[in-house]
């Protein structure tokens, strides 16, 4: 008490009850905190932000049965066609930032809004002295793929031609689309397979394609491929070697799936050669080892082939193959009024998938058949500067893989016997497993849903799994991806060189044509 404070008995009292008070209406909360429940309130709902469609968005122009993209275009393209405002429909790579994680924040114009995936090079003569994989106004030492943003892979229809055997054992293709069908007017694409990893095929076509693009010349594979129809699912990116200052190097790298029809316009009977996977590798200038692995929904593949033959009687029928993992299922399904046939492949990790599908038409002429699209004129004046600059590069290694075919067929010449063990070696055998297929069904085939953009769109949101009825939402959660397997490390004419050159003069010759072409 504060000297010469007198306080009154009175008011003592009063503040002794106010505590008093105090005391229990604090002790009564606490008991009505504990017993009564918490009022429950809406979780909060993630939401996505809608945002411009940037130069290098791939804006899909509708889905494949499986839920990729179907036929994307560069948001670039997709501004200037609709004439949207304020919108970015610069074509110039180089003036803008690429995004490959969502806390980068760009210092100009970004290029994109979804994330882009690398797969840069871990070769010693890259990353010591950059002297490969590095030939790039953009510095990117490999690969800058369309990846995880859209779940793996896109689909491209168009036409497939032969370009080289590369170096690094890629078969190199070239797709051309038309302007509905490609990332941009008069797109050219590159397409690369690593034909190591379908060495052993059986189905005629491709098992043609590998003797040919192994022992004949290049212009001898190119008129076997000619230009042909064909449906690809594959990862999209650039290849950051063999672009130019303002001209992307685009490819489909690897291909998970590849439809080609294989039979000639005005015939009774369409034949498609397919193939299906799920990895594979992107080549030389990559991350040697590294494999990329799709996750198909529920492991299923799915493709929609044209028919193209015009009359009214379909009859269905297929021969497949498998290598690797399991046992696939194949079924097919055939729609005489769109003229279309639906193919359907249960295929098991780390497992492929091979073989022919033929459609006989018969009967009268069908009031439904579809014509044969043409491809895209190849005159000099119908050349986009990405297709010239693309047949430039490659025109400089074909010179030097006819020189080696050249090379080898004279030291055949002299010792057949020895070039025939050579070719074994490295050709390999076919072999076929076994695969469980379903009668041919007749029944009418729903498309893929496809909706109109528009300028006020914004970028598209991520994949709607209840779009497609053939995905299941819970697959690509809970599913993991297989395991990689192990990357071939040393090619076949390696082990052909260290147990036949020292035994043989003529191994030893040809040994010396493939050292020299490698270097």
């Amino acid at each position: 008490m504060v000297p010469g404070l007198v306080m009154a008995p009175a008011l003592r009292s009063a503040m002794a009850r106010s505590t008093h008070i105090s005391i229990c209406l604090a002790a009564v909360a606490i008991i009505a905190l504990v017993a009564c429940p918490k009022p429950t309130t809406e979780p909060a709902r993630p939401t996505f932000e809608r945002a411009p469609i940037r130069r290098y968005d791939l804006v899909r122009r509708g889905y494949d049965h499986n839920g990729f993209a179907l036929n994307p275009q560069f948001g670039w393209h997709f501004n200037r066609e609709n004439g949207c405002v304020n919108s970015d429909t610069a074509s110039n790579p180089t003036t803008c930032s690429w995004r490959f994680s969502e806390d980068h924040v760009p210092t100009v114009t970004p290029c994109n809004t979804l994330i882009v995936d690398p797969d840069f090079s871990n070769q010693w003569s890259t990353w010591m002295f950059g002297i490969t994989c590095s030939d790039s106004p953009m510095l990117y030492t490999g690969h800058i793929n369309w990846g995880d943003s859209y779940r793996g892979a896109v689909t491209y229809e168009g036409w497939l031609s032969w370009d080289e055997y590369a170096p690094d054992n890629d078969y190199n293709f070239l797709l051309e689309t038309d302007a509905q069908h490609g990332p941009s007017s008069e797109s050219v694409m590159g397409v690369e397979i690593d034909e190591r990893e379908i060495r052993d095929f059986s189905t005629a076509w491709f098992s043609q394609l590998h003797e040919k693009a192994l022992k004949e010349s290049t212009d001898t594979t190119k008129q076997f491929v000619g230009r042909r129809e064909v449906v690809l699912t594959g990862l999209l990116g650039i290849d950051a070697e063999h672009l130019s200052a303002e001209v992307l190097h685009l490819e489909l790298h690897p291909v998970y799936a590849m439809a080609i029809r294989t039979s000639e316009d005005n015939v009774d009977t369409d034949v498609w050669a397919v193939f299906a996977r799920d990895e594979g590798n992107e080549g030389f200038c990559s991350h040697r080892g590294r494999d990329h692995v799709l996750q198909w929904p529920n492991q299923q593949y799915q493709v929609e082939l044209p028919i193209r033959c015009s009359k009214a009687k379909i009859e269905a029928t297929s021969s497949f193959c498998s290598h690797g993992n399991g046992v696939p299922e194949v079924s097919l399904t055939v729609d005489p009024q769109r003229r279309v046939s639906l193919v359907s492949v249960e295929l098991p990790s780390g497992g492929i998938i091979e073989g022919e599908l033929q459609l006989k038409c018969s009967g009268v002429a069908s009031a439904r058949a579809r014509e044969t699209p043409a491809p895209p004129a190849v005159g000099e004046k119908a050349k986009s500067e990405e297709r010239r600059r693309m047949e430039r590069w490659f025109s400089r290694t074909q010179k030097r893989q006819d020189q080696v075919q050249q090379d080898l067929s004279q030291v055949c010449r002299a010792d057949p016997a020895e070039c025939e063990v050579y070719r074994t070696w490295v050709v390999g055998g076919g072999s076929c497993g076994d695969v469980r297929t379903s009668p041919p069904q007749i029944e009418s085939i729903e498309p893929p849903p496809s909706e109109p953009l528009t300028c006020e769109s914004y970028l598209p949101p991520p994949f709607d799994p209840n779009k497609v009825a053939a995905f299941d939402a819970s697959a690509k959660v809970e599913q993991k991806k297989p395991p990689s397997r192990p990357q071939t490390k040393r090619l076949p004419e390696d082990d052909y060189c260290d147990k036949r050159a020292k035994q043989n003069k003529t191994a030893a010759a040809i040994c010396l044509i493939l050292r020299h072409e490698r270097q």
